[in-house]
């Protein structure tokens, strides 16, 4: 839903937050998030369709919902970070160097191939680089 979230944001902003929620599930999904136009006149004319049968008033008593069901999302979200991060520290943390390893390809994270001297195409062919 998240690449659809625009298309959704721009509905709500037109008829209230919560307008989203009560779309019904009489047209598909589609109808909303690919053949409705995000605006220009027929994206209007929908919205005063919508506006007429009273969708901003079921979107305003929906709105507390919508708000419960966003803050659930942004939570869920956010333990997932926290448990990568913590993943990906504890990984670095059972990380040892060995003595004699060739450091020669290390290079510093924020430095650029052609920085460090490395030539991509001849590592890994052309093709995986330019995709050809």
């Amino acid at each position: 839903m998240i690449e659809l979230g625009s298309r959704y944001r721009n509905i709500n902003e037109h008829l209230g937050y919560g307008a989203s929620l009560v779309l019904g599930t009489t047209l598909s999904e589609t109808m909303w998030t690919k053949i409705l136009p995000k605006s220009g006149k027929r994206f209007e004319q929908v919205m005063e369709h919508l506006r007429q049968i009273g969708i901003p008033g079921i979107a305003m008593q929906m709105r507390s919902t919508f708000e419960r069901v966003i803050e659930y999302e942004m939570t869920r979200l956010r333990t997932l970070v926290v448990e990568q991060v913590a993943f990906i520290e504890e990984q670095n943390a059972t990380f040892q160097v060995v003595d004699g390893v060739d450091n020669s390809w290390s290079y510093p994270l924020d430095a650029s191939f052609a920085e460090a001297g490395i030539d991509p195409p001849a590592l890994w062919g052309p093709e995986f680089v330019y995709g050809t």
